[in-house]
């Protein structure tokens, strides 16, 4: 078994970084869409908008940014805590699929999902999961409510704010608007489940790595003795 909990903390570090600088990034958006027309309808000034440009540029950057590296940490954490619910039951994967199911299209979709689900069978306590029959049935909260968050997040959101860009031009702003607010409290709120989920696997592991550790060698032993 190895040790996961310093690589839990990484990545939910990373994505409490992601989080606040999705806040922040959703509010400068919100109100350059917002004053991009007055109360009355009628065109703000140009030089209004144009003040925020480069914070929403360097907003919008850093959010890229910041959540390429939460990915990054996030495939990483992956590879031990999978390596340690191997054996335990049966995962409908295999390991190259840690990496190549968050970059190749369509599958990147669900077998995302799929990957963590049935390491969190794998991991939690009582017995495995009884081969393929049991294989996916992991609680709501890990299967749909943080994946379905971010799918929201990148497909739905992304898609329409394109999409409205397009279509409605001038009028979209307001729609804009609503939908910079909906994107950063989908995102927060599918980070934080998250990071629930990466959390509660580490805490299923955790036990289990050091049982198999002699209680002599364990941290403390030796000032114990």
């Amino acid at each position: 078994m190895r040790p996961v909990h310093g690589r839990t903390v990484a990545v939910i570090a990373a994505l409490v970084l992601w989080s606040v600088v999705e806040l922040i990034a959703g509010v400068i958006g919100t109100v350059r869409s917002l004053i991009g027309r007055m109360a009355a309808g009628e065109p703000s000034s140009a030089g209004e908008v144009e003040l925020l440009d480069e914070p929403d540029d360097l907003s919008s950057n850093l959010r890229l940014g910041v959540l390429t590296v939460a990915a990054v940490v996030s495939i990483v954490w992956l590879f031990p805590v999978r390596a340690n619910a191997e054996g335990r039951s049966w995962h409908r994967h295999g390991r190259p699929w840690l990496v190549l199911a968050w970059v190749v299209p369509i599958v990147n979709l669900s077998v995302p999902r799929r990957l963590i689900d049935d390491i969190w069978l794998s991991s939690r306590p009582g017995p495995p999961p009884d081969g393929r029959r049991q294989a996916g049935r992991a609680p709501v909260v890990a299967g749909l409510l943080w994946w379905g968050g971010l799918l929201v997040y990148f497909v739905v959101i992304r898609a329409t704010e394109g999409r409205l860009s397009w279509l409605l031009e001038e009028d979209a702003l307001p729609w804009l608007a609503r939908l910079e607010i909906m994107r950063t409290l989908v995102g927060i709120a599918a980070s934080v489940l998250a990071a629930l989920v990466l959390w509660r696997i580490s805490s299923f592991q955790e036990p289990r790595r050091t049982a198999h550790i002699p209680a002599d060698a364990r941290p403390g032993a030796l000032d114990a003795g």
